[in-house]
């Protein structure tokens, strides 16, 4: 069976296996050049914020481009996050923790705190 969903790609990558911007540019006086892997781990991140990787071309293009996506990339992740499997509500804490949401990781926080005050443990439910 084919899976249709697209990957995304930080499905490619964990913590541990990021590239590292040596691996992703090459610098040519003050022009900046991608690598394969470079084009590879960072074409979808700008596209969703609607940049053309083509155009970011110096090390300031390439700061500007990452800050400019970084909202999008930590949306990509809480999707990718909230598409796995295992306890809802821990994943959901993990996407709110990524997206900045103060208010909803207290809110998760503190449910996950009195679960485990009072030792209840969730066999299959996709509820928080």
């Amino acid at each position: 069976m084919t899976n249709l969903r697209r990957a995304n790609y930080l499905d490619q990558f964990d913590e541990d296996t990021l590239p590292s911007i040596e691996q992703c540019v090459v610098l040519d006086g003050e022009r900046l050049h991608f690598t394969r892997v470079g084009l590879a781990r960072f074409r979808e991140r700008f596209a969703r914020a609607g940049i053309n990787i083509r155009t970011v071309k110096t090390v300031d293009q390439l700061d500007d481009a990452c800050r400019a996506s970084f909202g999008a990339e930590m949306q990509a992740f809480a999707d990718m996050v909230m598409s796995r499997k295992g306890p809802r509500a821990e994943r959901a804490l993990v996407a709110a923790i990524a997206l900045g949401d103060e208010a909803e990781i207290q809110r998760l926080s503190d449910v996950l705190d009195r679960r485990r005050r009072i030792g209840l443990k969730l066999v299959s439910s996709d509820r928080t």
